[in-house]
Order: C-alpha cells, then structure tokens, then sequence
C-alpha cells in the first residue's frame, strides 16, 4: 500500500517567520498557493499560515477592509498555527488520512528531523485510496469482451441527449482502471455524431467494452479541445466492415460545459434539418 512519501507534493514554498502580511501577500502573488509552512532561519518548522487565517485578518467585520493599512505591517509569527497535526513520509495513507479526520484539516506538513519536506492533502490520499478500491473491487475492464452489432441490426437505443452528426478528428489514448494513461502514442480517429452525453466515433481497431478513453476534441474549433474521461458502451462493425464505430459516454463534464456542448448539438441539428 502506498505511503504519505509517494503522493505528497514536495514542490513547497517556504516562508520566513519574521516575515510580515505585505511581504507574504506579494509571495502569494508570485507563487500562486495558499498554505505556507513556516520556517526559521535554520529551516525548522514553527508552523503554518493558511488561506482562511488571511482571510479573516482581512475580512474583520465579515467584509474586505478597505485599506491594508491596520494590518499590512502584522507578523506571520502574530497568526501562524503552532500547534498542527503532521506526517511522517513513511507511514500509511491510511495512517495520514485518519489523523486528518481528527485534526479536522485538510492538508498536513510532512516533517522529517523537524524540517519540512513535503504537503500532503487529503486529495492526494482519497485518490489513491480510491484507486485502490477501484483495483481491488472492480474487474478490469479488459477482462470482458466488446459487443458488436452489426450495421443495420435494431436493438434497445435510450438515449438522453440530442445528438448530431459531425466529422471532426479525434485523438484518444486507452486508460487502465484508475484511469491513468497507458503508454504508447495516441491513436486517431473521428466522429460520427456527437451529444452532450458522449461521442460516437470511426476507429481502425475494436475497443472493449467498459473500457476507459482519454479523448482530445477541438469540438468548437477554437484551438481549446474539450479533453475527457470516457467509457466504451458499444462497439458496431461499420459498414465498410473494415472500421468500428464505438460508443464513448462522458464520465464527468460541468453543467456549464454540457450545456454548451447541447446548445452547440442543437445547432448543428439545425442546420442538418432535423435531428441525428
């Protein structure tokens, strides 16, 4: 089972005890992070300053003050947390993840020799031990054999969302059960119709079923392709009988995104006189 050391992030910035709210709020825009551990001038840990710490030193009243005046010129040793819950690099997630739940808090310093050497989240642990549980409890989805449907056969087709034909390229690149990336190039291919629901694409190869995509689609044409998670649902012997058409559902998309895709669905259908 994997260990704080294997998902931590080590890529930390560090910040200076004795330094004051102005110097650390030109940090955070350098840098881009919310936490910061808290070190002295040996690298010791002394503790951390996190996001809602700032927050409330800038928003006394419920409100953003209306100057930084009063409190610019604050220490970080004046709201630093002295007292945290921490990690160790070589225990369990497990370990990690239950002291977090105590702690109520999110993320913990990794400590070694009191220095500092890593963040671990409590993100980084619920994916790994999600990955886990997916490895443990769910079959791989090569394990089980595509269907295919001849061209022209009729069968039980609910759909939910309207689709539209469309020829756009696609690339894609097979996942294992995690869904992380397998090796190799992505392949290409293209769609038949596409839904806010999933895509419907030519490929050269058959796909199992219940296998996991990761596909690229510059949908809209705007050099921003949609990039997504998708499972095989169906695979059909085209008619040239020398290509597949399969079927990808998206696993996960914003309501925004969706609605977008739909509306952009819509309007091909349109243009098409009618719907796919």
């Amino acid at each position: 089972m994997a260990t704080v050391k294997d998902v931590m992030d080590i890529n930390i910035v560090e910040v200076q005890v004795d330094i004051n709210l102005k110097e650390l709020l030109a940090l955070i825009r350098e840098y881009g992070i919310q936490d910061f551990p808290v070190v002295d001038s040996e690298s010791r840990f002394k503790g951390m300053v996190y996001e809602r710490d700032l927050l409330q030193l800038l928003c006394p009243q419920g409100q953003f003050a209306a100057s930084l005046e009063p409190v610019q010129a604050a220490r970080i040793s004046e709201i630093m947390h002295r007292d945290v819950a921490t990690a160790f690099e070589h225990e369990s997630l497990e370990e990690a993840g239950l002291r977090m739940l105590r702690a109520q808090t999110a993320m913990m310093p990794v400590i070694r020799e009191n220095k500092i050497i890593g963040l671990v989240r409590q993100s980084h642990i619920f994916r790994e031990l999600a990955s886990h549980l997916i490895a443990t409890f769910m079959p791989p989805a090569h394990h089980e054999q595509a269907v295919e449907v001849k061209a022209g056969s009729k069968g039980e087709d609910h759909r939910f969302f309207e689709r539209a034909d469309a020829i756009l390229p696609v690339a894609y690149k097979l996942a294992d059960e995690q869904g992380r990336t397998l090796q190799g190039e992505a392949r290409l291919a293209e769609t038949v119709n596409i839904s806010a629901g999933g895509l419907l694409i030519r490929t050269r190869e058959k796909l199992p079923l219940r296998a996991l995509i990761h596909i690229a689609l510059d949908l809209f044409q705007d050099n921003q392709p949609i990039r997504r998670l998708c499972r095989t649902v169906r695979c059909l012997r085209a008619e040239d009988s020398a290509s597949f058409k399969i079927g990808l559902l998206f696993l996960g998309m914003s309501a925004a995104e969706r609605k977008k895709i739909d509306a952009y669905v819509k309007k091909l259908g349109h243009n098409q006189g009618g719907h796919s």
